[in-house]
Order: C-alpha cells, then sequence, then structure tokens
C-alpha cells in the first residue's frame, strides 16, 4: 500500500497547482486558444490579438498559443501590404487622371490658340482684299470696253437721227 499512497501522494503534489491555475481563473491554455481561435474566424482580429496575448502570459510555452499569434502577425502584414498597395494605386491613379487633364488643358489650348490663329489669319485676308483694288481679267477688261463702244455708237446713231444729215454752210465772213 505504500506504494500507492506514493503514487497518489506524487499525482497530487504535481496535478494540484495545475488545479488552483485552472481554478483561479477558470481558463487553461486551450480555453484562450479557442477563444481567439474563434475570434480570428469571425474576423476580430484585435479581440484575437488580446485574448492569445493574455494567453500567452499565461502561459508562455503553449504551442498552440504562439502559432495562433505568428498567425495573427501574418494576417496583420497582409493587410497593411494590401493597404499599401491600394495607396500606391489611388495615387498612381490619381498622377495618372492629373496628367490626362493637363493633357486635354493643353490640347483645348492648343484648339483656341489655332482657331484664334486662323480668325487673325482670316481678318488679315479679309483686310488685304479690303485694301487691293480689284483686279480683271483680260477677258473682263475687253467685254467692259465692246459694251462702251456698243453703247457710244447707239449714242452716235440716236444723235444723227436727231440732228439729220449735216448741211453744208456757206462762210459768210
Amino acid at each position: 500500500m505504500s506504494k500507492l499512497i506514493k503514487k497518489i501522494y506524487i499525482s497530487i503534489t504535481l496535478f494540484l497547482p495545475c488545479a488552483f491555475c485552472l481554478a483561479a481563473d477558470g481558463k487553461g491554455p486551450g480555453d484562450y486558444f479557442h477563444k481567439g481561435s474563434n475570434s480570428y474566424i469571425d474576423k476580430k482580429t484585435e479581440a484575437a490579438e488580446k485574448t492569445v496575448e493574455e494567453g500567452l502570459q499565461a502561459y508562455p510555452n503553449e504551442r498552440k498559443l504562439q502559432a495562433l499569434k505568428k498567425l495573427l502577425k501574418q494576417q496583420q502584414q497582409q493587410k497593411k501590404d494590401q493597404e499599401q498597395k491600394q495607396e500606391d494605386k489611388q495615387k498612381q491613379d490619381k498622377e495618372r487622371d492629373q496628367q490626362n487633364k493637363e493633357q486635354e488643358d493643353k490640347k483645348r489650348q492648343d484648339q483656341q490658340d489655332k482657331q484664334q490663329q486662323e480668325q487673325k489669319q482670316q481678318k488679315q485676308d479679309e483686310q488685304q482684299e479690303q485694301a487691293k483694288p480689284e483686279e480683271m481679267t483680260e477677258e473682263e477688261a475687253r467685254m467692259l470696253l465692246d459694251a462702251m463702244e456698243q453703247e457710244e455708237k447707239a449714242k452716235r446713231e440716236k444723235m444723227k437721227i436727231m440732228m439729220g444729215k449735216p448741211q453744208h454752210v456757206e462762210k459768210n465772213w
């Protein structure tokens, strides 16, 4: 019986401190792990981190809690990387939009300058046309001269009819 008593005594002395730990806060390493992993699954990373930290303070050598902490850090790093990529993309998009806007503004300004230059050139051309006496072609000049000659002949004919035949007048002097 003494062996049996020794075994009981050893068992009690070994498990009694663990029993006091469990009785003190009612949580074992598994409880911290399960609570932390459920928070992680529910996308409550802050609560999961807090639970894991509490568990590691109470049980610093617990491998499951350490693995869960590592997983939470990886997720946090991935989230930071993703946010950084998104910020970079937004910055690039903003820069591209700014460049496009500047190009459009430059095109618009170039078009306005071109229109103004064309209008200015058109005004100059109009002024030059107004300043120049109109020139006739050779054919137009011939037609005009022919028309004037015809008019003159017609007037002479009328005058002949009105005046009659010229009479010879003797000189009286």
